[in-house]
């Protein structure tokens, strides 16, 4: 069963409106507290992953690692 994203943000503790990783790691942000901040249209329509689940791509099936691998 997979759990939820956190309800908070992970840079900044706020509650609002969250990107969510796809890794399984939980975390969630607010667009502006990416680096580099996203605006709501840049949002990608593919799978995102946060930064540490990025450079832990090591984890994941070689599929995954091609969506990794492609952008934030």
């Amino acid at each position: 069963m997979n759990k939820p994203n956190n309800d908070y943000c992970d840079a900044c503790n706020g509650k609002g409106h969250f990107l969510c990783c796809e890794g399984g790691c939980l975390r969630s942000f607010h667009f502006t507290c990416l680096e580099p901040p996203l605006e709501l249209e840049d949002v990608p329509d593919e799978s995102w992953y946060c930064k540490a689940c990025r450079a832990a791509q090591v984890r994941f099936r070689p599929s995954q690692r091609d969506e990794l691998q492609s952008g934030d």
